[in-house]
């Protein structure tokens, strides 16, 4: 069985066979080198998380909002236009 990331992450996920895992187990038990990548991946995944609960909280600027979101009145392509025309210093 070739060992790579993609069957790592599948064995974090629960989403091998369980004759899969089993062989997994043993691999990661008796080689250091899997054991190491499964370890990463975990810390990775972790990571990951962490900073999605933080950049979830962060709240947009109202004047960035302002410029960039349209009201029901306003749903004309021009005014989209008109507001969107400096849309590149926005996203800068």
């Amino acid at each position: 069985m070739e060992i790579n990331d993609s069957i790592l992450i599948k064995f974090i996920n629960n989403d091998l066979s369980s004759s899969d895992k089993k062989k997994m187990k043993l691999l990661i038990n008796n080689n250091k080198n899997i054991r190491s990548r499964l370890n990463g991946l975990k810390n990775f995944r972790s990571i990951l998380k962490k900073e999605y609960e933080i950049t979830k909280k962060i709240k947009m600027p109202d004047n960035l909002y302002k410029k960039i979101s349209l009201n029901k009145k306003e749903s004309n392509k021009n005014i989209a236009k008109k507001r969107f025309n400096n849309f590149y210093k926005i996203a800068a």
